[in-house]
């Protein structure tokens, strides 16, 4: 094996088996950390051989993973056509359409509970309602759907307890836009929030709102026809543990149970609270776990009852997302790795809500498309997930901020996604995998950890781009070449704050 010289930097070693299908819960991989001094060749590594389990299977990642959620104020000036039939939004969605099948739009928010169709000024309203969803609003939303087959979750008001508002509404959506582009009518948005709204709803508590959600049931199931057409309950702090009960209690109306999360907070200012928002608390590995942690007992509610689950509402910080952090290549890292920790628990999905500083495109006083670094992310996650990917679990040893995600397509062929999420240290990582050779590989990059534009993915950026089309750019090779030191068996640099994509196929037999 050719030896490597690095300056300080780690070396990693890491044997993956893949003609064996293995469980979450029987892994075993081998790894050895070498140490080097700075300016010496570092010693071969050393490869424990994986030990894998066939009698279990690898976990699917389900088509239709990603997704957007917007505010229903946000519908017109975020997702209107804005450039005929390359309006960008259209162009975005439809890039993430073909790797892993059309994306959730969600649209609802804080304006969910603040919005009613046709607001009826002349009549008594309570003072939180001032959003008015007009004809318009559903016909641009029944365009998007039409470009990119994208599936709508459309938000009601739960929080004026009118049923009759979110009936008319729910009637005017069926009838403007193409039912079978709905995929659900969400009851409220962050019920366990309502307090905000005044009394009734402030000190009621759970017992409450579900009266007020039997109430709602009772008038809109009979216009479901029998479908199950609703989603709920999008709790997001205090109730989100209870989600499990929701959906036992709610299962025979549901398409589609939600949740909400956000790591970080834009708003708090102490610096030493784990929620402020900085580009170091979001690379921690505990602002993406979070996404495999805080859905799995609802996963496992939900499967049970034939519900799936998936992060309605979620993005770096909440409060609209923080400057220098929510809209920096650090989104990009941080996003792709929870969006495989939320594959992991076995969700169906997340919806990224936009836009503010976490948008992950925004449209500058031209009407000209911004991509962000966060959809760079969900472009590297929808290319490694591809159509009816499976997981192929990984266990490695982590002395840097690094994670690794492995998965099988239909075809047999893997597809490795690194992440160095280490702001200062690079690594090598040395992969076996016994009878497969190296098919194509893609980094994702920026100039800096902090940085808004210059970003790109393989050869790709949408610096320039006014209408969501990315174009290639040159790529310096020159630091960030793979070496193969052997049959199945390369050294992968990965410099600090990055990212990579590997395909791998199975080789050719002798």
């Amino acid at each position: 094996m050719n030896g490597v010289v690095m300056k300080a930097q780690q070396k990693f070693s890491l044997s993956l088996h893949p003609r064996h299908a293995f469980g979450p819960m029987a892994l075993a991989a081998g790894a050895f950390i070498a140490a080097a001094n700075a300016g010496s060749a570092c010693h071969a590594a050393l490869v424990v051989p994986a030990t894998l389990n066939p009698r279990t299977t690898t976990l699917p990642i389900g088509t239709s993973f990603t997704g957007i959620s917007v505010e229903w104020n946000q519908v017109r000036p975020y997702l209107q056509k804005l450039h005929g039939d390359r309006a960008a939004t259209a162009a975005l969605l439809r890039r993430l359409a073909r790797l892993n099948g059309p994306p959730v739009v969600r649209v609802g928010g804080n304006s969910e509970d603040q919005a009613a169709w046709n607001l009826p000024h002349r009549h008594h309203i309570p003072h939180f309602v001032h959003i008015n969803i007009t004809r318009r609003i559903l016909t641009e939303l029944g365009w998007l759907s039409r470009q990119t087959r994208s599936r709508l979750i459309l938000g009601l008001n739960l929080g004026a307890r009118r049923p009759a508002w979110a009936a008319k509404l729910m009637s005017q959506s069926e009838a403007i836009i193409r039912p079978s582009h709905i995929l659900a009518f969400e009851i409220g948005n962050e019920p366990d929030l309502f307090g905000r709204f005044g009394k009734p709803w402030r000190g009621s508590g759970q017992p409450y709102y579900y009266r007020q959600v039997s109430a709602y049931l009772k008038v809109l199931a009979p216009m479901a026809r029998g479908r199950k057409l609703f989603a709920g309950g999008a709790f997001c702090c205090g109730w989100r543990s209870s989600t499990p009960r929701y959906i036992k209690r709610e299962a025979a109306y549901l398409a589609v149970s939600t949740l909400h999360e956000y790591p970080l907070g834009a708003p708090v200012r102490n610096r030493r609270s784990p929620q402020f928002a900085s580009i170091a608390n979001l690379l921690k590995n505990s602002s993406a776990r979070a996404y495999y942690r805080e859905i799995s007992a609802s996963v496992i509610a939900g499967r049970k009852a034939g519900v799936p689950v998936r992060w309605g509402e979620m993005n770096s910080a909440y409060g609209g997302g923080k400057d220098g952090v929510s809209n920096t290549f650090a989104a990009a890292l941080w996003g792709t790795d929870a969006m495989f920790e939320t594959a992991r628990a076995g969700a169906g999905g997340v919806n990224f809500h936009m836009p503010g500083y976490y948008g992950a495109w925004l449209y500058g006083p031209r009407g000209h498309v911004r991509v962000m670094p966060l959809y760079y992310g969900m472009w590297l996650f929808a290319k490694a997930a591809g159509m009816h990917g499976r997981l192929v679990p990984v266990a490695y040893k982590r002395p840097l901020n690094i994670k690794i995600w492995a998965v099988r397509g239909s075809r047999g062929e893997l597809r490795i996604v690194i992440l160095n999420k280490d702001l200062t240290r690079r690594a090598i990582i040395h992969l076996r995998v016994a009878g497969y050779m190296l098919s194509h590989e893609m980094r994702m990059a920026a100039a800096s950890v902090k940085s808004r534009w210059r970003v790109r993915l393989g050869p790709w950026t949408f610096n320039g781009s006014i209408n969501g089309d990315p174009h290639p750019v040159a790529w310096n090779r020159r630091v960030q070449t793979i070496a193969t030191v052997g049959p199945g068996a390369w050294n992968i640099p990965m410099p600090p704050a990055s990212g990579a994509l590997l395909v791998l196929s199975r080789r050719p037999p002798a």
